[in-house]
């Protein structure tokens, strides 16, 4: 399959972007789209400061997820009802509690069956007494 060969300007573009990965974070997350930037780019150039905030800074940018990592967990967390989660927990403690006795019961019955004599009928089939 034959590659299709971009415009120089815009493999140029595309060696930026890879530079300033930033703009792919904006981009994907919907506060930009390429237009834009690519617009930006043609007026002001490589060299000029408002590409800083779209470098590559690996540890403040590990900084930066992790701060967001957190604040989302916090988030999650004041958006959970734990008075409702303790609620559904011991419901489903009663169920199991309920399902135990139930276990109970007819292991009783069972055992009462097997220490009764076996009787079968016509069509040899065996029931308890």
């Amino acid at each position: 399959m034959s590659e299709t060969k971009l415009h120089p300007k815009i493999q140029k573009f595309k060696a930026f972007i890879e530079k300033h990965p930033g703009m792919i974070q904006t981009v994907r997350s919907g506060e930009q789209d390429w237009s834009y930037y690519y617009q930006r780019y043609q007026e002001l150039g490589e060299d000029d400061d408002y590409w800083t905030q779209f470098k590559d800074d690996t540890a403040p940018k590990d900084e930066k997820t992790k701060k967001k990592w957190t604040e989302q967990l916090f988030s999650i967390f004041n958006k959970v009802d734990f008075d409702k989660v303790d609620e559904h927990v011991q419901q489903a403690d009663q169920a199991v509690d309920q399902l135990r006795k139930l276990i109970d019961h007819f292991s009783e019955i069972r055992g009462k069956n097997t220490n009764q004599p076996m009787h079968n009928n016509r069509m040899g089939r065996r029931y308890y007494y």
